[in-house]
């Protein structure tokens, strides 16, 4: 089975994905961009970018340039743990959702308040809208209540206005200290970058106790999905498996345990660790290829993309879906992104070539049938791959992500 530690996933993304912040000195009034000390907030690592300075349009405060972010999104699936960034004392949480999304504010302990913004507001596997507080906020965090550094407060969610951009969790931190004389106008004046300081926490590994490789759960569509399987802090990674059951975290009456068992059997599927499937992780690329090849009984050949090293465990399967014809990689075809994350759009091509499905007519109302994976949903509508992402089959979801669990009942589907 193949396993991949917290410190191997932390070490990849600081490389990859973030800037080294190595020897930054603690804040100092009208800093907006030095390091505090702060926790990273999720249960799960993601790819971090700096949208403080991004454009958010409008007017405000009667500037006529538009307004700024001055907060980080961090994209993440659905239901993923929110954890405080600092402890301190909750001293805003609303009793019904407000019209920009569900809420906490935290004083912290350092003096600074930090806004989690856009939890959960849906029922579990729906997009309804309809979720209220328990869906939103751990119970026991309310207005004026006690909360410790990492501990869990909420989940991650689209609510408000990020209900056609995504879930995700948006952090601001205000500084009551600041009084940038530079700063000038659509700016506030309190408010402080916290993409460094997530940068220097991710370095340092001061993270909540169980992280999970980056990836998505969430996505509903074909059957639905299994609950999330990744370990929290306190739990075994690699529990005992029950009788009669393939993985530890796959109940035997799961949507897509069938297809997981069948091809766990066949080792054409593993494990995230010796014991569990993680069946709610999202499915990534290397994953993609490994499974396909297997599948498909290919034998292993040399890589042939530049981001995929030799000695990558995974680097025989990838050449030989790209041997088959399968895959021309990602990008301008030089690089394959092996831990990024594949959409349904991307898995309806990949399954459409690799079994030789014709190109068909999409019927789904959210797909043009020109654009780039068209034909290929099409053809796996066509053969009963897919049935869509909502109850009625109108709608496919193209650009959400495939979970471990969903692929199982795919791949059999398409096999």
């Amino acid at each position: 089975m193949r396993k991949q530690s917290r410190l191997s996933v932390l070490a990849a993304v600081v490389a990859v994905a973030l800037v080294p912040l190595s020897g930054v000195a603690s804040a100092a009034p009208g800093d907006h961009d030095a390091v505090r000390d702060m926790s990273w907030p999720l249960g799960r690592l993601v790819q971090l970018s700096d949208t403080y300075d991004a454009n958010r349009g409008g007017n405000a405060d009667g500037c006529t340039n538009g307004r700024k972010h001055q907060a980080v999104d961090l994209m993440a699936p659905k239901m993923t743990k929110i954890h405080a960034a600092m402890g301190g004392t909750v001293s805003y949480l609303p009793e019904s959702q407000p019209s920009y999304g569900w809420i906490i504010i935290i004083r912290g302990d350092d003096g600074l308040k930090y806004s989690y913004v856009h939890l959960n507001n849906d029922n579990p596997g729906t997009d309804d809208g309809n979720g209220g507080i328990e869906q939103a906020i751990v119970d026991g965090v309310r207005r004026g209540a006690r909360v410790e550094r990492g501990q869990h407060i909420g989940w991650v969610g689209d609510s408000g206005n990020a209900e056609s951009t995504g879930a995700h969790l948006h952090l601001d931190i205000e500084d009551p200290d600041q009084q940038d004389s530079q700063l000038e106008c659509p700016y506030e004046e309190a408010r402080i970058n916290p993409y460094p300081s997530l940068v220097a926490a991710l370095e340092r590994g001061d993270v909540p106790g169980s992280i999970t490789p980056i990836g998505a759960a969430g996505g509903s569509g074909d059957g639905g999905g299994d609950a999330d399987g990744a370990p929290d802090a306190d739990e075994d990674p690699n529990p005992p498996i029950p009788t009669g059951w393939t993985w530890a975290d796959v109940p035997p009456d799961g949507t897509h345990a069938g297809a997981i068992g069948t091809l766990s059997a066949a080792e054409v599927l593993d494990g995230c660790t010796e014991t569990r499937y993680c069946p709610s992780d999202g499915l990534q690329r290397r994953d993609m290829a490994r499974f396909l090849a297997l599948g498909l009984g290919l034998a292993p050949a040399a890589e042939q993309f530049d981001d995929v090293a030799s000695d990558d465990p995974d680097a025989g399967w990838i050449g030989a879906i790209a041997e088959a014809d399968i895959t021309t990689g990602c990008g301008d075809g030089s690089g394959f992104c092996p831990d990024g994350t594949v959409t349904r759009g991307e898995m309806a091509r990949f399954l459409a070539i690799a079994h030789g499905l014709p190109d068909a007519v999409p019927d789904f109302d959210d797909v043009d049938p020109h654009s780039a994976f068209g034909p290929s949903i099409g053809a796996i509508l066509a053969v009963g791959v897919t049935n869509g992402c909502d109850a009625d089959g109108t709608s496919y979801c193209g650009s959400d992500i495939v979970r471990r669990g969903e692929i199982a009942s795919f791949i059999e589907r398409a096999s």
